[in-house]
């Protein structure tokens, strides 16, 4: 059986929940899930709309209940379907790509925007081994005959008007009332022990909607979704987070992943740490 991931407007991705994971536990990977996708102009990172013959980075942010493993990675992107429900399925495709990922980074996907007012790009990732992705049938493989995650996105052109992505800046993110930075040592705490995270959502494009989720590897989330509608003021959301058991005598790290939607198909993510030991 294939897991899919549905997705939809420019690497928007919402309410992005494997097939398979538990209703109301969204917000706990068990398992490696694609969590969000962005788009960027490769000379602009903040613009998430390209302009024809303008190379664009499509970043995918996979997420693992512990280190993320080896992952093999098939893409195809094509020309977008017209139609509001088109199946999601290349004929003709205008940029592919297939390798072998590891490490914790997002995993990196390229193309041309070509003279079109949407691209769909469909891509395949398997645990530990390649994974081989037909386009027309939106099907893959994975050569180790693991299940293989199956997720889409779509890149926007600046025909349907220009975009940027929306930012977590550094100091936007806090774990009980402290910056939590991406470098520098983790944060350690008791197993079983209670906290929040905080994020400052603000900074956005006039008329646009922020929906964040935060998506944890470990412990329990309050919930999986925060927002700020486009009438309303800045504001710092709170998320209540219980940690969870340790492992044994060594520190065990936990990964909380941050993803920022505008509604008009920029991200912005974030991945922080947070260590439980005894």
């Amino acid at each position: 059986m294939k897991r899919t991931v549905p997705g939809g407007t420019t690497v928007l991705l919402a309410m992005l929940v494997a097939c398979g994971d538990p209703l109301g536990k969204g917000w706990l990977i068990e398992r490696p899930r694609v969590l969000g996708a962005r788009a960027a102009v490769s000379t602009d990172d903040a613009r998430a709309t390209p302009a024809p013959g303008e190379k664009v980075f499509v970043d995918w942010l996979v997420g693992a209940p512990g280190p993320l493993p080896r992952m093999g990675t098939s893409f195809v992107a094509c020309v977008a379907p017209e139609g509001n429900y088109a199946e999601p399925r290349c004929t003709d495709a205008i940029a592919t790509a297939a390798s072998i990922h590891e490490g914790d980074a997002p995993i990196r996907f390229e193309l041309t925007m070509p003279d079109a007012r949407e691209v769909l790009v469909l891509a395949a990732f398997c645990d530990g081994d390649a994974a081989a992705l037909d386009p027309r049938a939106f099907a893959a493989t994975c050569t180790n005959g693991a299940e293989p995650i199956l997720a889409t996105a779509s890149v926007r052109g600046v025909a349907g008007g220009a975009n940027l992505n929306p930012t977590l800046a550094e100091d936007t993110i806090r774990f009980d009332d402290a910056v939590l930075g991406k470098t520098g040592p983790a944060p350690c705490v008791p197993p079983r022990s209670e906290h929040a995270f905080g994020v400052a959502l603000g900074a956005r494009e006039p008329g646009e909607t922020l929906v964040l989720s935060h998506i944890v590897n470990a412990g329990t989330l309050d919930r999986q979704f925060s927002a700020l509608d486009a009438e309303e003021a800045p504001r710092t959301v709170s998320v209540p987070w219980t940690a969870p058991e340790a492992a044994g005598p060594e520190p065990r790290t936990v990964d909380i992943y941050f993803v920022l939607r505008d509604g008009r198909g920029g991200t912005g993510f974030e991945r922080r740490t947070i260590c439980v030991r005894n």
